[in-house]
């Protein structure tokens, strides 16, 4: 790591060596461009996604019915405003051009986010192009689910969780947090790194207090319509638990790939809500022990994060690597789920910043392709390797993080002599 990008010890703020309002105009216009020419962005009608259904949620919900009580819907409480807010341009476009419109400034608000994070770590030019130009990059490597869907939104809070966490301002950032969550429950994942980070810095009241601000911005925004509708509320989590084995999950691309060697006849299914999946005894084994994979790469992230010394560096290493173990080892990983990543690998300091950055647009170019060839996917054909690529580059990238944090363990105390 070159000592002009070391990231500052904790509560030691050093001045970014580029300038954020310049870097920042740039960036959004860029991101702007990019929303411009990538397929299924401002200028294409390519593979819209699940926005006909948002628009349908919007239009039900307009027309006085609640979800859980009167319609299913298989998302959150919080994910309600982001279907409602394209229908508040009313004739200033259709429904799928304002959805999107939407997106793209909630994506402005991230680049402008994302600068102020590395004025906050201190990071140098390169390392602050790097970043930034992930970010740009994105709508165009991973193409249409990243206007399509509305995965920019919770994303977008979780930066800005960090970046309070970042700056002292636990409470707001454990509000940020369960805000994130009632959008999309990935957040919920970094609330023990969160919570160690607080315990450390701040102190266990402060943690309390925190805590305290989660529960209750959580019930305000989750709780009415869960509390209207507790059996619809209650049917919409279970689709979520007892969901089969996703198609692009990495023991489903172990399975596609051992049926394309002729080791295993896997069977392919419409699943419930909406995804396709494998069935059969040996998904339904893997999906469990995905889940277990996925509980134990968790521990380990807390494990190393608490044998770390206290830095703004092992924060955002610490949330960089919860959200890609959730990506890698969930039994669901849909594509727009990289778009949670893309705002916190690229902040991972020194060369493996540039490493990480490398590996996550490779994952997003690799996941565009399976998504566009969905099809012959489905049919076990040749998109069954692009997407076993896909996934053995997040193991690997989640690897490196876990590494770094290893890397960042306090040195063990020399041995008292007799």
């Amino acid at each position: 790591m070159r000592l002009t990008e070391r990231v500052p010890a904790l509560g030691v703020r050093r001045r970014a060596s580029f300038d954020p309002i310049q870097a920042g105009v740039a960036a959004v216009a860029l991101f702007l461009a990019s929303c411009l020419v990538a397929r299924g962005g401002l200028l294409s009608s390519a593979d819209p996604g699940d926005v006909g259904r948002y628009h349908e949620f919007a239009d039900r919900i307009l027309d006085g019915a609640l979800p859980y009580r009167d319609f299913y819907m298989e998302y959150p409480p919080g994910a309600v405003p982001a279907f409602l807010a394209p229908s508040a341009l009313g004739g200033l476009a259709g429904y799928n051009l304002a959805f999107k419109l939407v997106v793209v400034l909630a994506g402005a608000a991230l680049v402008a986010t994302l600068v102020a994070l590395l004025v906050r770590l201190g990071v140098g030019r390169w390392g602050a192009a790097v970043a930034l130009g992930v970010v740009v990059a994105t709508p165009v490597a991973l193409g249409a689910v990243v206007l399509n869907r509305y995965d920019v939104w919770p994303a977008l809070l979780v930066a800005l969780a960090l970046l309070a966490l970042l700056t002292g301002r636990s409470g707001l950032a454990f509000g940020l947090l369960a805000a994130g969550c009632a959008v999309k429950v990935y957040p919920a994942v970094l609330l023990p790194v969160a919570a160690v980070h607080v315990l450390r810095t701040a102190g266990r009241r402060a943690l309390v207090r925190a805590l305290v601000v989660f529960g209750v911005v959580l019930l305000v925004v989750a709780g009415p319509l869960a509390l209207i509708a507790p059996g619809g509320f209650g049917y919409s989590v279970k689709t979520q638990v007892i969901r089969q084995l996703q198609l692009e999950s990495l023991a489903s691309s172990l399975l596609l790939v051992a049926d394309k060697v002729g080791a295993y006849a896997a069977d392919i299914v419409p699943g419930s809500p909406g995804s396709i999946d494998l069935a059969g005894g040996l998904p339904d084994a893997l999906g469990v022990l995905t889940s277990i994979a996925l509980a134990a790469a968790l521990l380990a992230v807390l494990v190393l994060y608490w044998q770390g010394i206290e830095s703004d560096e092992l924060l955002v290493l610490g949330f960089a690597a919860s959200v890609t173990a959730f990506v890698t080892f969930s039994k669901v990983v849909s594509p727009q789920f990289l778009v949670w990543l893309v705002v916190l690998v690229p902040l991972v300091a020194g060369r493996l910043r540039d490493v990480a950055a490398a590996l996550l647009l490779a994952i997003l170019v690799l996941t565009q392709v399976e998504v566009v060839w969905e099809h012959p996917l489905r049919a076990g054909g040749w998109p069954v390797w692009v997407l076993l690529a896909r996934n053995v580059l997040l193991v690997t990238l989640f690897a490196l993080l876990l590494v770094a944090l290893w890397q960042q363990r306090r040195p063990e105390p020399a041995a008292v002599r007799a």
